[in-house]
């Protein structure tokens, strides 16, 4: 017997169960290597999608294609650096997506989750890499890519500036989404609060550059909902680069509850920042 229910199975061990009243999906975390070009690419990176697999009510019983499994691919996170890896994964979400759906109709009738969390894992097997290398041509080295990134930040900036966004999303719930969120600020030097449960929000302060970075990535995520609220920018003086005495947010970014939107916004106050919550 199906019951309405969200079941999330992660690879890396992570599991959980969330209730749906119209829903029985399983959503699984597949991860992408990079390995395969060690002279580019951060060997112990990845590209992370989420394949969500939504049953219909006469899933595995009918034989009618409209009881086959419905097929969805979102992209968690993948590096900045190089950048065709970014392009690669969003170029392998609808390929990922059409092979796991035509899977799905081809045993139709029968149980067949497990059929297609294989048949994804065969794809990266053999796909993903030929789609990674055919998009890295043209790029010699990892290094040659940041030098062109930081020639990139000093046009954008002929000064240091720190930046700040208020970022509100419908929620912000799945353990996934929220260690995507945490390893993107740390990647990008970015202090700040994330507020889980609903809604969602995420204050973020550092260098402009990895603010707007940070914003980039993150709504190319799968979001119900993601807005900038507010954000401003502030030249440090004196041509300093540090910009660590600037902040008025934790340098790291900390997590806050789902009933802590009052703590946040203490906090705020405390920091000055009223005016951006």
């Amino acid at each position: 017997v199906w019951t309405k229910s969200t079941f999330v199975c992660y690879s890396e061990g992570d599991v959980g169960l969330e209730y749906s009243p119209d829903l029985c999906q399983m959503i699984r975390l597949l991860d992408l290597p990079l390995s395969i070009l060690p002279e580019i690419c951060d060997e112990t990176s990845s590209v992370k999608l989420e394949l969500t697999l939504t049953m219909p009510n006469d899933y595995p019983v009918s034989e009618s294609n409209d009881a086959a499994l419905s097929t969805e691919v979102s992209l968690v996170s993948a590096p900045s650096n190089p950048q065709f890896v970014r392009k690669a994964a969003l170029n392998a979400i609808p390929k990922l997506k059409k092979i796991c759906q035509k899977e799905a109709i081809s045993t139709v009738g029968s149980e067949s989750v497990m059929s297609v969390l294989n048949c994804a894992e065969n794809w990266i097997h053999s796909e993903w890499g030929e789609l990674l290398q055919e998009l890295s041509a043209g790029t010699s080295t990892r290094q040659s890519y940041l030098d062109d990134i930081m020639e990139t930040k000093q046009d954008l900036k002929a000064k240091t500036i720190i930046g700040r966004r208020i970022i509100y999303s419908h929620h912000i719930i799945a353990n996934s989404k929220r260690k995507a969120l945490s390893e993107l600020a740390s990647q990008y030097k970015l202090g700040g609060y994330t507020k889980i449960g609903w809604p969602g929000v995420i204050l973020i302060e550092g260098d402009e550059f990895g603010c707007q970075q940070f914003v980039d990535e993150i709504k190319s995520m799968r979001w119900q909902h993601l807005s900038v609220r507010a954000e401003e920018q502030s030249e440090i003086p004196g041509g300093e680069t540090n910009i660590d005495p600037y902040r008025k947010l934790p340098k790291q970014f900390e997590e806050l509850g789902e009933d802590d939107m009052s703590i946040l916004a203490s906090r705020c106050r405390e920091a000055g920042l009223e005016h951006l919550f």
